[in-house]
């Protein structure tokens, strides 16, 4: 049996990063573009004078992002007098996330100081690609930016024009990901979590495994519903989250005493739950982002290397050791003995 502590992953760390709000005046936004001969996509916002704010950029390396240029005019020849203006004050929300893990750490990560976000006039995002149309914001954004008092007819997408603000607030984001989270990114999650649980009637399961059985993309494991019947067996209520309400799904992250789940973004919900919480991760991949989210959650969590074989890549199906994932239950319950 191949276990994976977090302590054994010693790229990623908690750490005090410099989260310093920082307000601008006539900044402008330039567009996430491709730029001629470069394989990477760009955008980023600037202050008045042209130079970067590197607060605004995308906090994760990648082959498909880089550090934008310092000056606004090392871009190209676009001009300031052809910005789309948005007036009054605007709140700079990170990067437009379509999947979940990425709506809770890209986007809802950056709202993690307790300020009153229903006062600005608009909260503008950044797409995590280049947009090939206009993009429309997907309801599971809409629905947790309302968790912080976003309305959706304020949330601003930066498409392909440059954008001019009056005034802009921007907050470097709490995390970058796969490598270091400040812990203060969870006063977030703490702030709905106590809110909802409250208000919410959610069922009494405080085991819960999150099943990817019903998604419909490729990446969940092919014999899932046999770790569903085991997690079963063993008092765990069977959890497809997207089935239920957002509320829903918080409120029984914070009342679980144990979550369990196949490695992907429906584990992420562990950001909500209550320090002290057991995770039982089956991983087919290395997840430094859940490892990170459980260290700063203060979760007590155990990852398990549950691959049977071997895997093409990140984004095909794979198959679970299913004695590994028996033993990992066996050893995770008996702690409560």
């Amino acid at each position: 049996m191949l276990w994976v502590p977090p302590e054994r992953i010693s790229s990623v760390r908690v750490a005090n990063l410099p989260l310093g709000m920082h307000a601008y005046e006539d900044a402008l936004a330039f567009p996430v573009a491709d730029l001629p001969g470069a394989d990477h996509l760009v955008g980023a916002v600037y202050d008045r004078f042209g130079n970067l704010i590197d607060a605004s950029q995308r906090a994760r390396p990648g082959p498909r992002w880089r550090s934008n240029p310092k000056m606004l005019t090392d871009l190209d020849s676009r001009t300031a007098d052809e910005a789309l203006h948005l007036p009054g004050r605007t709140y700079f929300g990170g990067q437009l996330g379509h999947v979940f893990g990425h709506v809770l750490l890209e986007t809802l990560a950056r709202f993690w100081r307790d300020l009153d976000y229903a006062s600005y006039d608009q909260v503008v995002l950044y797409p995590i690609g280049q947009p090939a149309r206009e993009i429309v914001v997907p309801e599971l954004t809409l629905q947790v930016l309302a968790l912080v008092g976003v309305r959706r007819e304020r949330v601003h997408v930066v498409q392909r024009r440059l954008v001019r603000f009056d005034l802009i607030d921007v907050v470097p984001s709490p995390i970058r990901l796969v490598k270091t989270v400040d812990p203060r990114m969870l006063a977030v999650f703490d702030r709905i979590a106590n809110a909802v649980v409250p208000v919410v009637v959610a069922r009494d399961a405080p085991r819960i495994y999150l099943s990817r059985s019903r998604l419909a993309d490729g990446r969940r494991a092919t014999n899932e519903s046999e770790i569903e019947a085991m997690m079963t067996a063993h008092g765990f209520a069977v959890i497809h989250p997207q089935q239920l309400p957002l509320l829903e799904q918080i409120a029984l992250a914070r009342r679980a005493e144990i979550i369990a789940g196949c490695d992907g973004s429906a584990l992420h919900i562990a950001a909500f739950a209550r320090p002290g919480t057991r995770l039982l991760a089956l991983d087919s991949r290395p997840t430094p982002n859940q490892v990170l989210l459980g260290w700063a959650r203060g979760l007590d969590a155990v990852h398990v290397d549950a691959l049977a074989g071997d895997r093409a890549s990140r984004t095909d199906a794979w198959t679970a050791n299913l004695d590994r994932v028996r033993d990992a239950v066996d050893l995770r319950l008996a702690a409560e003995a």
